[in-house]
């Protein structure tokens, strides 16, 4: 029989898995593999360059006394390529070590400051030395606050042990006490009377002065107390002492009282851009309507022109008032954050003493004061340049009478009866207006943007405005002490106060 050729020689090969390293019974591995060997081998070659130490404990001798676990430490360092075993040594507490002194800062050197307040609180610049004598390191320099010493760590609760207690947070400086808190305290000039906190100077001249004479004081009163931003705060005093003489709801706010002066007043100063936005472009549109497209809007059948038609100028007219409104309802984001706080304090004051209304005082301030008077007269808030034709003034004239009914929540009556075609858009209206007056009237959020106009006084102007005040007020000087004498019984502290200062005036 044929023999068969014997099996080649092995061939010699320097591979580290040996000559037969393709096979898989060559060296087998955990697995039975050469993957197993390649594992075991890299993981000998990974322990020789981390040189890591196999560390074994020696026991201890029979002499030697035997260290607990828990009260033990490894004393010796082993060196990378060291095997030699470590002894196990009890630990050693360390030696408490002295406190160091604090540190002690040197005196700083400087003129003690005499206003450490700012120009910003006039009213408290007569009676801060004393508030500042009485604080605890009073005589220093006003070179800042007081450093406030951190916080303990906490000793329970989430926070006990964590990083957090190494980096504490700095704790919240308490606003400086205010002068009338501590007790009374007479005011040292006619400026610190008219700014005081509770705005009773404001309040006695709103019962005293004749409406008359209401737009000049109002329009000074603005500017005085638009220099330290605190006209909104005056307004809302005046709103709030308003509701509270008002016997029937018919007359809230419908009268030209000092209140609702001062709210035209203040719409007139930072209003401007709100109703450039709003109503503006319609008011343009109007111009270009009756101009360039020939449109009519006339529904007084009396005045209508030979080539009029009646259905063709109402549903012109209509198609005016719901873009006019669809503005109006869709501008909240726009409204100046001022009118937003009037807007609450209105509606708060009053929904407590007349509920039903809640939404009528809003109206009245932001159509009947605010938006209705510069839709008739836009030349007069700067809305439009020149003179407004004829024509256009009737057409401003018939949206305004559509836009205050609504706002009113009626409808238009016998007494013109060629509106009352325009009775149906205004009850589609006036539920959606109420939707708005709600929005307006929540209170403004702090962290909001506030798109008020930057408005720079000069300080001629403000001086000027508060000796205006003061010569008004020393007119009427016995008027306003014998006033101030009727509300003792409110505050008898306050009121004798304004009462001393009234008195003081030369």
């Amino acid at each position: 029989p044929p023999q068969r050729r014997p099996p080649p020689p092995p061939r010699q090969s320097t591979h580290p898995l040996g000559q037969h390293h393709r096979g898989r019974a060559a060296r087998p591995g955990p697995n039975g593999s050469r993957w197993g060997v390649l594992r075991q081998m890299k993981w000998q070659l990974r322990m020789k360059q981390l040189q890591i130490p196999r560390v074994r404990i020696a026991k201890p001798a029979a002499s030697e006394p035997v260290v607990p676990p828990q009260q033990a430490e490894v004393s010796t360092a082993l060196s990378p390529r060291s095997v030699a075993p470590a002894r196990l040594q009890p630990i050693v507490p360390p030696t408490p070590q002295p406190a160091p002194p604090p540190m002690q800062s040197p005196p700083l050197q400087g003129p003690i400051s005499q206003d450490p307040l700012g120009p910003l609180r006039p009213r408290e610049r007569a009676v801060a030395p004393s508030v500042a004598a009485a604080a605890p390191g009073a005589g220093r320099p006003n070179v800042g606050p007081p450093a406030t010493p951190l916080p303990p760590p906490p000793t329970s609760g989430p926070g006990a042990g964590q990083l957090e207690t190494l980096f504490p947070k700095p704790a919240v400086p308490e606003p400086p006490p205010k002068p009338r808190d501590a007790g009374p305290v007479p005011f040292q000039s006619f400026e610190e009377l008219v700014l005081d906190d509770k705005f009773g100077l404001m309040l006695l001249i709103s019962d005293v002065i004749q409406v008359t004479e209401a737009t000049k004081i109002c329009a000074a009163a603005i500017k005085v107390y638009l220099k330290y931003d605190r006209v909104v705060d005056m307004i809302k005093a005046l709103i709030y002492n308003e509701v509270g003489q008002q016997s029937s709801a018919g007359t809230l706010f419908r009268n030209n009282s000092i209140a609702t002066h001062m709210m035209t007043s203040y719409t007139k100063v930072i209003g401007l851009p709100y109703l450039k936005t709003t109503i503006g472009p319609e008011l343009l549109s109007i111009f270009e309507a009756i101009d360039v497209k020939g449109m009519e809007f006339e529904i007084d059948p009396e005045k209508l022109g030979p080539k009029d038609k009646l259905d063709v100028n109402i549903q012109n007219l209509k198609g005016l008032i719901h873009r006019c409104f669809d503005r109006i309802l869709n501008s909240r984001a726009v409204c100046p954050k001022p009118f937003l706080h009037i807007c609450n304090a209105l509606q708060t004051s009053t929904k407590e003493r007349f509920p039903e209304s809640k939404y009528i005082v809003i109206a009245g301030f932001l159509f009947l004061r605010y938006i209705c008077p510069a839709v008739v007269a836009p030349d007069g808030y700067k809305l439009v340049s020149g003179t407004v034709p004829e024509k256009v003034r009737r057409v401003l004239v018939l949206l305004s009478k559509v836009l205050q009914t609504i706002a009113n929540e009626r409808e238009f009556g016998d007494k013109e009866a060629y509106m009352m075609c325009m009775n149906q858009l205004c009850v589609e209206y006036q539920s959606m207006l109420q939707y708005f007056f709600n929005s307006l009237a929540k209170p403004a959020d702090p962290l909001a943007p506030d798109n008020t106009p930057p408005i720079n006084l000069p300080q001629e102007e403000y001086d000027n405005s508060l000796k205006f005040l003061f010569d008004q007020v020393k007119l009427s000087k016995a008027k306003f002490i014998t006033e101030a004498q009727k509300k003792m019984s409110q505050s008898p502290a306050y009121w004798s106060l304004v009462s001393d200062a009234l008195n003081q005036l030369e």
